[in-house]
């Protein structure tokens, strides 16, 4: 028995590690400086990691479904009429793999759990560093900094990143990105516990906030609607209500104190980006950027419906259309490279995804919703760490049979 409950705890820790480094190769701040073939080594050692625990622990995966082939391969098909290059393939091919291989061998709530804990853990730093960068600048100052490849440079602790701008980033490429994983452990969280253990929610909330990302202040709006209405549909809506109230007021004196401190202007920061891109919608701010990129992807993927477009050529066509190529709106972007055929096996990918924490249809879709929000603004095409939520909507909550946890022995 003593055996047994070693084995959990390892598993779990190990669990954590490959969590945590699918998240980090696929999202960092830092890797970003990486060239592609130091990714797609990363990536390897990932995948070798994943099989060794496999041919140790003697895994049996078996994959359910196998609708989830279709994906690369009508991705493989598109990009071949569209002329990618030779590394896109490579790229393409080994995200898959990895993807899937992971995704067979972690089953859904042992993914859940893992997650839940990995960005838990990194919310809190990312609160601590930012009071940090407020009270004891000097402290901040103190740490060893990292560069990416737009040439910002952030300072770092423990694999966190210091605030950018005023912004925290935890450990991601920008706050826009930061947001998404937030926003996902808050969902994991709120349909595996509810509103009961609701200081955890608070955290990850005033995590979430600190970002101050335009996208993490609609999706929270459409994340109140969610747990408004599935507490409704549960008969709890007097006590869900209490809660969240509570929940509001907690994260609003915190975020106050903070903004505070920092001389923030909250509208300034979140919305003002919007409101130079009504003035000026030539400018290519943040809030053009994200606009334009939904626009431009959904014209070109009108013109070119079966197979897209590719990514190299989309990237081409916003290059000589605005000057840059930041095409940030993931769902129409799955459509515009690959075509309607990917684009819609996605779609219903994400919205299986969603229907594995609740059985209420209309839950289902107003989560379809918001995650379609949390992705509109940041290009997560072929990042891994999607890709599985994807392939964990097909294959259903358990890839091999799952092991139960060792009970402990009651002290006599």
């Amino acid at each position: 028995m003593k055996g047994a409950i070693t084995y959990y705890k390892f598993e779990k820790a190990w669990n954590w590690i490959l969590v945590y480094l699918m998240v980090y190769f696929s999202s960092s701040f830092s890797l970003s400086v990486y060239s592609g073939t130091t990714r797609i080594l990363l990536y390897v050692l990932l995948l070798a990691l994943v099989a060794l625990n496999i041919f140790l622990y003697k895994r049996n995966l078996r994959a359910k479904k196998s609708i989830v082939i279709l994906l690369p391969l009508i991705a493989v098909f598109s990009y071949l009429l569209n002329g990618e290059s030779i590394k896109q393939f490579e790229i393409l091919l080994l995200y898959y793999l990895v993807s899937f291989i992971f995704v067979l061998y972690l089953d859904f709530n042992k993914w859940c759990d893992a997650y839940l804990g990995v960005i838990q853990f990194i919310a809190i730093l990312s609160i601590i560093l930012y009071f940090l960068s407020i009270a004891f600048p000097s402290i901040i100052d103190a740490l060893p900094t990292t560069i990416n490849s737009a040439g910002r440079t952030t300072h770092t602790v423990f694999f966190c990143l210091t605030p950018f701008e005023g912004r925290s980033i935890g450990i991601f490429w920008e706050p826009g990105a930061f947001q998404i994983y937030l926003m996902l452990a808050i969902i994991i969280e709120y349909f595996t516990y509810g509103l009961e253990k609701y200081p955890r929610l608070v955290v990850l909330l005033i995590a979430n906030i600190l970002t101050f990302s335009t996208t993490a202040f609609i999706a929270t709006g459409v994340l109140l609607i969610v747990i408004l209405t599935n507490e409704i549909i549960e008969g709890r809506l007097r006590k869900g209500i209490g809660i969240s109230i509570v929940v509001s007021v907690l994260v609003i004196i915190i975020v106050s104190f903070f903004t505070q401190k920092a001389n923030i202007d909250i509208y300034t920061k979140v919305f003002g980006k919007i409101d130079l891109y009504r003035s000026n919608p030539t400018y290519n701010g943040s809030a053009a950027v994200r606009f334009n990129s939904a626009i431009k992807a959904l014209e070109i993927f009108v013109q070119n419906p079966i197979l897209g477009v590719g990514t190299t050529k989309l990237n081409e066509y916003f290059v000589s259309y605005y000057g840059h190529s930041m095409t940030t709106c993931t769902f129409i972007n799955w459509f515009a490279i690959s075509g309607v055929f990917y684009g819609v096996l996605m779609s219903i990918g994400v919205y299986k995804f969603s229907s594995l924490f609740t059985k209420r249809r209309i839950v289902s879709f107003l989560l379809l919703l918001l995650i379609f929000v949390l992705i509109s603004s940041e290009d997560m095409v072929i990042n891994p760490s999607f890709i599985i939520l994807v392939l964990y909507g097909y294959l259903g909550y358990h890839s091999f049979k799952k092991e139960k946890e060792p009970e402990r022995e009651l002290a006599h």
